[in-house]
């Protein structure tokens, strides 16, 4: 078997679909070995073995996989040099990339490892900046390793002193740098002591004055609720009063009304027009010594006299007269004229003169 990552010269024997066989030499010395079709070029990964290679074609290759006991072995032609035979892995890191069994292999992503060109403000470090930095902040401590067994001593010796467990440091400078951290300590424990009651008032401050705005709210309803209440009272009283006077007034207006009607018929007269229950009499006779006093009168329908109480009666209303229009007057002109009457403006006309004349006379008179 030939010598892992040995390079060879060799000649194409066979081409089979999942790569080709190689001849090492003249094939005394070694078996044929495969070269795999993802072994064949380093750009990427080829369909056909023979878009590359041909049979009888010399190449050179690397050995990158034995197998003693099956005594077979796989070459790599991908990072040789054909032309020189020349190495271009010599650290064989990319022998293992590809070379899949019959099945091919995929290539690689490019892995690209640049390094920033910066220095780290944080820890002084290349490569990265101070916001991706990892080291720690603040003070630095060193680890200290175990105590020897030497400076361990029996429990019987000195119990009250215990090994102060630092290599190459004094036990008072412990105690001392103790007390010192304890001293620190104490009043920031005593502030977090008295400010814990502070908080415990604060919080009974605030809920005594929600208190206070649940009670203020509660009294302003109420004093919500007795204003209305005592608006609704007034209108009540408002209204009763209204309706009190109304009707004080409505019984005055008939007291009024019936002494009216009283002074109306105090001067009635025979021979008077009345009304009595929506009809026309006439007053035949009428007694004042009564009270109220009594009427007799005639109906105009019927022709019947009816005796009753004056009270009862009411004034005829006076005959209103019918005013004529021009039109009316004009008619009456011609119908005058036409039936040989005179017409009666001249008259009137003389009339109207003379009584001017005459209150003229009446205002000189008065003068004088």
């Amino acid at each position: 078997m030939p010598k892992l990552y040995s390079i060879h010269k060799g000649t194409v024997v066979s081409i089979q679909s999942f790569g080709c066989f190689v001849r090492l030499g003249d094939g005394s010395d070694y078996k044929d070995g495969l070269l795999h079709i993802s072994r064949l070029s380093a750009s990427g990964r080829v369909d056909k073995v023979e878009d590359m290679l041909s049979q009888d074609d010399k190449v050179h290759v690397k050995v990158v996989e034995v197998k003693d006991e099956e005594e077979k072995y796989s070459v790599d032609m991908r990072h040789v040099n054909q032309t020189s035979g020349e190495d271009q892995d010599p650290n064989n890191v990319n022998v293992h990339v590809g070379g899949g069994k019959g099945k091919g292999g995929k290539p690689e992503p490019i892995r690209i490892g640049a390094i920033q060109a910066t220095t780290c403000t944080r820890c002084g470090a290349t490569g990265h900046m101070a916001k991706e930095c990892w080291g720690a902040a603040g003070k630095s401590y060193e680890l200290l390793g175990e105590m020897p067994a030497e400076n361990l001593k029996a429990p019987s010796d000195d119990v009250d002193k215990p090994p102060s467990g630092v290599v190459g440091h004094d036990a008072k400078t412990v105690k001392a740098a103790l007390k010192a951290f304890l001293a620190k300590k104490e009043p920031g424990a005593a502030s977090s002591d008295s400010s814990s009651p502070g908080k415990k008032k604060r919080k009974k401050e605030k809920k005594s004055k929600k208190k206070e705005k649940k009670v203020q709210k509660k009294e302003r309803k109420k004093m919500k609720k007795s204003l209305k209440k005592e608006k609704k009272e007034q209108k009540k009283k408002i209204k009763e009063l209204q309706s009190k006077l109304g009707g004080q007034k409505k019984k005055g207006e008939a007291a009024q009304d019936d002494k009216d009607a009283k002074e109306q018929l105090s001067d009635v007269k025979v021979g008077d027009k009345m009304v009595r229950k929506g009809k026309f009499c006439t007053v035949i006779k009428v007694d004042y010594s009564v009270d109220p006093p009594s009427v007799m009168v005639e109906m105009e329908e019927g022709k019947n006299t009816v005796g009753t109480e004056l009270n009862l009666l009411k004034r005829a209303p006076a005959p209103v007269k019918e005013v004529k229009g021009k039109k009316e007057k004009e008619n009456e002109k011609k119908e005058k004229t036409a039936n040989g009457a005179k017409p009666e403006e001249s008259g009137s006309d003389s009339d109207s003169s003379s009584s001017s004349s005459e209150e003229k006379e009446d205002r000189k008179a008065h003068k004088g």
